[in-house]
């Protein structure tokens, strides 16, 4: 399958992530921190879980919390934050965050330390990081070259094309390189994510 641009404006299927994510799913607690901090001042967490349909608490930022409940919260916080956008589009924008969220963990700081100040090696962590902060699924690192880096996702219902996309940018404007970011998608929970600059 060929990469194109990311899908934005076309419907998430919300449902479908949730119902393909394996029992026991999880991610970190810094991320629903990170989320219910982005929404503050469009509604209470009380709220916001509530309307969200996840169970109100305190997160700790390395317990691991159900997945479903992550893409359920983030779904109604970019509702919140970007009313007018496509789904797609407001997921992106919050994907993006999601970068600065592990690198102010001192996991984060390490690991991206370890391997320098330049975007193509922490680009090429994600096979490390991600099963640092969740516990499905798997990132590979198919192709790794001077200005390109793809990587294979794989059984990782987790807004690939979205969120992850959003995740991507979220590196490249750290390093405050340009970029571009296109995908090409088997289904919901398996593609690849080609990333040039």
């Amino acid at each position: 399958m060929p990469f194109a641009p990311p899908r934005l404006h076309e419907r998430v299927d919300v449902e479908g992530h949730i119902q393909r994510l394996p029992p026991g799913a999880a991610c970190k607690g810094m991320f629903f921190q990170a989320l219910l901090e982005l929404a503050a001042g469009k509604g209470t967490p009380s709220d916001i879980a509530r309307a969200a349909g996840v169970e109100d608490r305190r997160y700790a930022a390395f317990r691991d919390y159900p997945m479903r409940d992550n893409l359920r919260l983030t779904v109604e916080i970019a509702g919140r934050l970007y009313p007018r956008m496509p789904l797609g589009e407001a997921l992106m924008h919050i994907g993006k965050t999601s970068f600065s969220t592990f690198l102010a963990s001192h996991l984060g700081r390490v690991l991206v330390l370890a391997v320098g100040d330049a975007v193509g090696p922490v680009l090429g962590l994600a096979p490390r990081a991600y099963p640092l902060v969740m516990n499905f699924g798997s990132i590979v690192v198919e192709k790794d070259e001077p200005g390109r880096v793809v990587t294979l996702c794989r059984d990782f219902p987790g807004f690939i094309e979205t969120y992850q996309v959003g995740t991507v940018y979220g590196v490249l404007e750290h390093f405050k390189v340009a970029g571009k970011v296109r995908t090409a998608m088997t289904d919901i929970a398996n593609g690849r994510i080609e990333i040039t600059w």
